[in-house]
């Protein structure tokens, strides 16, 4: 997209327009029982062009200045987490199933570390970083350049859809940087032609504004509806121009397509939620080596901490104790269990049972 400042009269023509949108009585959609501009975080599902256009928009500022505090982040650290949270919640629409979720890893070999986004179905987000202040790195336009604190980057996105394993695609970078490689996955995942527009706002204070807004070609969508979004998407403002003009998501959505007829099928809202609890933690210590678990009954009490939401949980002595008898005893059952799986072993009982018979 290009900056553009324009003229006032254009952006009171551009008001008008998204006004006189809002002022018809009714709308066939879900505007007629909700209002579709909210304050704090959502996304808004829409149609345009008679259904040759899907749309979405994402509204994650109240969220990612949460997570800011929470993991004290640098403005490099904010941007990318805040990307990647984007993404996550464009792709957790399309996700069915209640236990569904889905997770993007960005790996660097730069100061940004690994930085994890967890999404789900229930529009609900969690996220961490291994590196929460990496350094402030400009362009030659003095603005924040997050490629120089990824290096060469390696992008995952992990799908569950419910009890199966999750299904991992692995994201070749593209040389122009994290919002590329994103856009590409989007693009090869859907089979589709798509736009995706991310944009963490930071002033002096922190975080101003998250939004990010997908904009996909149908199946049904024709080349003419094609070139003519092409040539919207060129020629409008920045998204910090909109936000700076009091523009709101569904709006930028009804100017960027500029569809009287526009659809909008669902806003739903979004919440930071994490799904830490006491039995993963025990599980987590679980699944340490006996020489370390033993190490740790020792103590006279021992705290972990999540590294999402930083909830501390504190296990005592006599709970250690307790998880080292149970992993104790679950050994030896698995033990007992692969001596009478191997060959033989049946068949040798089996013999014993039919002498004493006799």
């Amino acid at each position: 997209m290009q900056a553009e400042d324009g003229n006032a009269a254009e952006k009171v023509k551009m008001k008008e327009s998204v006004k006189m949108t809002e002022e018809k009585n009714t709308f066939n959609d879900i505007r007629d029982q909700q209002d579709i501009h909210q304050k704090g975080d959502h996304a808004i599902f829409a149609e345009a062009c008679k259904g040759q256009l899907r749309l979405i928009a994402v509204d994650l500022t109240a969220s990612m200045k949460s997570l800011r505090d929470l993991h004290d982040l640098s403005p490099a650290a904010c941007v990318a987490m805040g990307e990647l949270a984007l993404t996550g919640m464009i792709l957790a629409g399309d996700l069915k199933d209640k236990d569904a979720w889905l997770s993007l890893i960005l790996q660097t070999d730069g100061d940004l570390g690994k930085v994890v986004v967890e999404c789900r179905q229930n529009m609900t987000l969690r996220a961490k970083t291994s590196s929460p202040h990496p350094k402030v790195h400009l362009n030659a336009a003095k603005q924040l350049d997050i490629n120089a604190n990824i290096g060469t980057g390696r992008l995952a996105v992990l799908r569950s859809f419910g009890a199966n394993e999750p299904f991992v695609s692995r994201i070749p970078w593209q040389q122009q940087g994290l919002t590329q490689t994103l856009a590409y996955y989007l693009a090869k995942s859907e089979q589709r032609r798509s736009c995706l527009i991310l944009q963490v706002g930071m002033d002096k204070n922190g975080i101003t504004f998250a939004w990010g807004f997908l904009l996909e070609a149908l199946p049904a969508a024709t080349e003419q509806t094609l070139n003519y979004l092409e040539q919207r998407i060129n020629n409008m403002p920045t998204v910090s121009w909109f936000y700076e003009n009091k523009f709101d998501p569904a709006q930028v959505l009804d100017m960027l397509v500029m569809d009287p007829a526009i659809k909008y099928l669902a806003c739903l809202p979004i919440s930071l939620s994490c799904s830490c609890s006491v039995a993963k933690m025990k599980a987590a210590l679980a699944a340490l080596n006996k020489r370390d678990l033993q190490d740790l009954a020792k103590k006279e009490h021992l705290t972990l901490a999540c590294e999402y939401c930083h909830r501390q949980y504190t296990f005592t002595a006599a709970d250690l104790q307790e998880l080292l008898q149970a992993t104790e005893q679950k050994t030896v059952e698995q033990k007992a269990a692969e001596q009478s799986a191997k060959p033989g072993t049946a068949a040798t009982t089996d013999a014993g049972k039919l002498e004493k018979s006799k």
